[in-house]
């Protein structure tokens, strides 16, 4: 059996971008969860996210490179990444992660936020206020899109209001014409 085959592809992600305060770890650990990646996800202090990663295959890496490379947000809340450097494979990892493959593989037997040197109990109310803060975000977009709608919508009933006040002023003014006329054929 092949390194590949054991532990299918590993790689380390940096992240750049208007991405740490946003969400984007709780948005990573979710989506590599739902595609049955294992791995660890931390901020790093130069503004950087770090993954280290393990997915079954390379297209499967692939899909969640592509599910984890947000772009344009709708709000200052919402994460933007603006690149992702990925390091493949157990010597570009071992190089710069000093995970080891028997550490990376008792450690990570599923995906996590790594929030640094905090009790698990900690780590778990600061997962929920990540994913808190990121329906709060999601829930700040939808009602932003309502009032978007709602508010075209009352611009074309305004402008309707006003074609009418305008036709109406243009009837009144006929109308005046029109008894003018009258009074001066008596």
């Amino acid at each position: 059996m092949n390194e590949e085959e054991r532990y299918g592809i590993v790689a380390r992600l940096l992240v750049e971008g208007d991405i740490q305060g946003t969400g984007y770890r709780v948005l990573v650990m979710r989506n590599a969860r739902r595609m049955g990646v294992v791995g660890i996800v931390k901020n790093l202090v130069d503004g950087r996210v770090e993954i280290f990663c393990q997915c079954k295959d390379r297209p499967h890496m692939d899909e969640f490179i592509k599910k984890i490379n947000v772009q344009k947000p709708r709000d200052i809340f919402s994460p933007n990444v603006e690149r992702i450097q990925k390091l493949v494979g157990w010597p570009e990892i071992e190089k710069v992660g000093g995970l080891t493959k028997e550490e990376f593989e008792e450690k990570l037997r599923f995906f996590k936020i790594d929030y640094g040197d905090i009790e698990e109990s900690q780590q778990e109310v600061l997962t929920k206020l990540d994913i808190g803060s990121q329906l709060v975000s999601r829930m700040n977009v939808n009602v932003t899109t309502r009032f978007d709608s709602l508010d075209n919508a009352y611009d074309s009933f305004g402008e309707k209001i006003d074609s009418i006040h305008s036709d109406l002023k243009s009837m009144v003014e006929q109308f005046g014409k029109l008894v003018d006329y009258f009074i001066k054929k008596e």
